[in-house]
């Protein structure tokens, strides 16, 4: 049986990609090329993207805020999408005060990273956070309302988050880095 030769001129060569790189937002650089250096994307549907701003919000004894919105059982950070116009910290501020009531400035906020994981309640979605972090003092208010598209807004020990069902952003990226590094969380 002869077996092709895939270094022959015009033979279209194929880089192998780590099977996570999409989950971590890499995909797009997975290429085909041929021997004349020609690129393409491999064929697949367009990703549907969501551009959001993420909010985690701590106390002083490391609690977690999430929310739930009504009609979902999944908990999220609080967050939302930027207005036109509005910049990363001004959004979480605005999300958070919308969400839970709580006011912070945006001078408060130290920035996580940008990071890509599937959306919770929108089923063959992606969201793209920008992500953010608060560390409430001793003494500061913790008590948050429930508001806007919210119905739950609790806060959580990092065990208990570990156990509820939560999005896919916070289980797999911030919480983990959130306990393992403290109280530092940059990614």
């Amino acid at each position: 049986m002869n077996t092709p030769d895939l270094t022959a001129p015009g033979s279209l060569s194929v880089r192998a990609t780590d099977s996570n790189q999409f989950a971590k937002g890499q995909g797009d650089n997975a290429r085909s090329s041929n021997e004349r250096g020609e690129e393409s994307l491999p064929n697949r549907p367009q990703a549907r993207v969501i551009h959001v701003v993420a909010v985690l919000v701590q106390d002083h004894a490391d609690k977690i805020l999430l929310v739930r919105k009504k009609g979902t059982d999944t908990f999220i950070q609080p967050g939302g999408k930027p207005e036109p116009g509005e910049d990363t910290l001004t959004t979480a501020a605005r999300e958070l005060v919308e969400e839970t009531g709580l006011v912070i400035s945006t001078d408060r906020f130290e920035v996580i990273g940008e990071h890509i994981a599937a959306a919770a309640n929108e089923p063959g979605f992606s969201i793209v956070a920008q992500c953010v972090r608060v560390r409430l003092v001793k003494g500061e208010e913790t008590q948050s309302k429930a508001a806007a598209e919210i119905a739950e807004a609790t806060w959580f020990t990092p065990t208990a988050a570990a156990a509820i069902k939560a999005a896919p952003l916070f289980q797999d990226i911030i919480l983990p880095l959130a306990v393992a590094e403290g109280t530092s969380v940059r990614g």
